[in-house]
């Protein structure tokens, strides 16, 4: 494990990986929440700072989740998250995960804050739908 410690002070936690994993997705590139390219130090900065990384966040819970607490979270990553990069298409920053529930850890990715957006949506409508479908 790496500690980093960016101009802000608070200390950035990497987690090991095999040599060059986590910066050779796309030749080590990274973006901003607009797509502008980063530095790899510049990345470490917003990277860490959750009132930048985290778009949106919805946690659903009571009696409509049967008890359950779920959240549909939407982050910007700032790297390419897709398995195999495709260098001809935008790289897809953005994450929107569910956590909890009937469509836990189901993941929806995106290359633009708008589309982001939109998925968050998309994403809590399926939840809806999931608790709803499987109720009596």
């Amino acid at each position: 494990m790496t500690i980093l410690t960016p101009a802000h002070g608070l200390p950035v936690v990497v987690p090991d990986t095999p040599a060059g994993a986590m910066f050779s997705r796309r030749s080590g590139e990274r973006w901003d929440i607009d797509g502008r390219p980063l530095t790899r130090e510049q990345w470490f900065e917003l990277v860490a700072d959750a009132d930048y990384r985290v778009i949106v966040a919805t946690h659903l819970f009571g009696a409509y989740t049967g008890g359950a607490r779920i959240t549909v979270r939407t982050e910007w990553a700032g790297e390419d998250l897709r398995p195999t990069p495709d260098p001809d298409r935008p790289p897809l920053i953005f994450q929107t995960r569910v956590i909890g529930g009937p469509l836990d850890g189901r993941i929806w990715l995106s290359a633009r804050r708008p589309t982001a957006h939109a998925l968050h949506d998309h994403a809590i409508g399926a939840v809806c739908e999931a608790l709803t479908l499987g109720r009596p």
